[in-house]
């Protein structure tokens, strides 16, 4: 306190240089500033592997932190319940290949099929035989499951294309995702296309009101318990409108044209 030089302090408190910039402090901090400026110091920021001078925070009495991270379950149950799952489809993949030889054989040629041992592989990926239930069973585990997501299709052939391989695999995949209902209920697809709008014609040498429209005006202000108004225009010859509202009917000619 008082020293006529200035001190070096080197300190891994990163944090301090926020204080170099002007901002809103509380009363805390404030309180710092009178105390402060007591010291003529100069802090240098230095790492804390690096910084081997604040050796009040590093005593070797100190816990260094064995006990932190006690009791803690680092995969819970229900992820080793999906591993086995997962092994299971496998086991249930290999064991179908063994009951259809015959439809490997003949696809080994044009897929380029590898046999290794007892099974059929394509690359590095275990072929699926022509199984519908045994198919979807593999979608679902990567689709599904409460780890899985509900993934989009683009995402599904890629996590299962990592690991097996059947024919029109792309196909199957597109219309399971498509067709599962938690993804149609929660999720929301803006590529979906409008219905094609179908645009009424004008008829030539129409009579009047011989092709009419209707639509409603819905959400005005209430008149004597009503809010909605319906309207029918005579669409190929005169323009002329009715206005109709319950009690009521009102002729009100927008614009005429001879017929």
């Amino acid at each position: 306190m008082g020293s006529p030089h200035k001190i070096k302090v080197f300190t891994d408190h990163k944090n301090l240089e926020y204080y170099r910039h002007p901002q809103r402090i509380n009363r805390r901090v404030a309180r710092y500033i009178p105390r402060l400026a007591d010291y003529h110091y100069q802090l240098i920021h230095k790492p804390g592997t690096q910084n081997h001078a604040d050796s009040l925070s590093r005593r070797p009495d100190h816990t260094n932190g064995e006990e932190d991270n006690t009791d803690v379950t680092v995969l819970t149950p229900e992820v080793f319940a999906n591993a086995a799952l997962s092994v299971r489809i496998d086991d249930r993949v290999m064991a179908q290949q063994l009951l259809h030889q015959d439809t490997l054989k003949e696809w080994a040629a044009p897929y380029q099929l590898v046999k290794s041992g007892k099974y059929w592989w394509k690359d590095t990926k275990l072929v699926v035989v022509d199984n519908t239930a045994l198919r979807r069973g593999v979608i679902s585990l990567y689709h599904d499951l409460k780890t899985a997501g509900h993934p989009g299709i683009t995402k599904m052939i890629w996590l299962v294309s990592q690991d097996f391989w059947w024919p029109d695999m792309k196909l199957d995949i597109s219309t399971y995702v498509q067709g599962c209902a938690t993804c149609q209920a929660n999720k929301n697809f803006p590529g979906n296309p409008k219905p094609p709008s179908f645009p009424i014609k004008t008829k030539e040498n129409a009579l009047p009101f011989e092709t009419i429209t209707l639509d409603f005006i819905t959400k005005l202000p209430e008149s004597e318990g009503y809010d909605t108004i319906l309207t029918i225009v005579d669409h190929d010859c005169s323009k002329a409108a009715f206005l109709l509202r319950p009690g009521t009917v009102l002729l009100i000619f927008l614009y005429f044209t001879p017929c």
